[in-house]
């Protein structure tokens, strides 16, 4: 089904506003768990409760669960329109300040390693970096199902991203 719905948002996104795209996966994503996701939606949560501390409260601990999976929602459209996008419309998108000082890290030869957060779509700002000019490779997880998997590399590999298997480990990331 994620395949599927991949391949589907691909097409569509050459269409559809990002903004209406971003308000329907708002509108969907809690219908989406609800139906399809129930026990995933119930471990986050619980997981979620132990992030905010033992006296959470499980409402809260709910809504932020459902805040954190809208969200991923809409790194999937950013992850299905990333094939549409050129170099001017990705630099005029992702924002980066300071990216003299990225230049300036350059000049001593041996490359520049970034550590990123999980907030937003690392593959947006992984597109644009590479839209400035410059290599990237980025550990990443193998996606299930294999099919899947293979689509998202190939997205990542036409926006200029080597994508390595955080399986293959340290040892590929160092040789990049």
């Amino acid at each position: 089904m994620i395949y599927w719905s991949h391949v589907a948002g691909t097409f569509l996104m050459r269409f559809v506003p990002v903004a209406v795209a971003y308000t329907l996966v708002a509108w969907t994503t809690p219908l989406v768990m609800h139906v399809f996701a129930r026990g995933h939606l119930r471990r986050a949560t619980d997981n979620m409760r132990q992030v905010l501390g033992p006296h959470a409260d499980p409402l809260e601990a709910g809504r932020v669960t459902r805040a954190a999976f809208a969200n991923y929602a809409r790194y999937m459209v950013d992850l299905v329109r990333l094939p549409h996008l050129n170099r001017r419309e990705l630099n005029r998108i992702v924002r980066m300040d300071g990216w003299e000082h990225v230049e300036a890290a350059y000049t001593y030869g041996r490359g520049v390693v970034f550590a990123t957060g999980h907030i937003g779509n690392w593959d947006m700002a992984a597109a644009a970096f590479a839209a400035h000019g410059r290599p990237v490779s980025a550990l990443v997880e193998t996606l299930k199902p294999a099919k899947w998997n293979e689509r998202v590399q190939r997205t990542r590999i036409a926006a200029g991203v080597k994508a390595i298997p955080i399986e293959s480990g340290l040892r590929d990331m160092i040789a990049a």
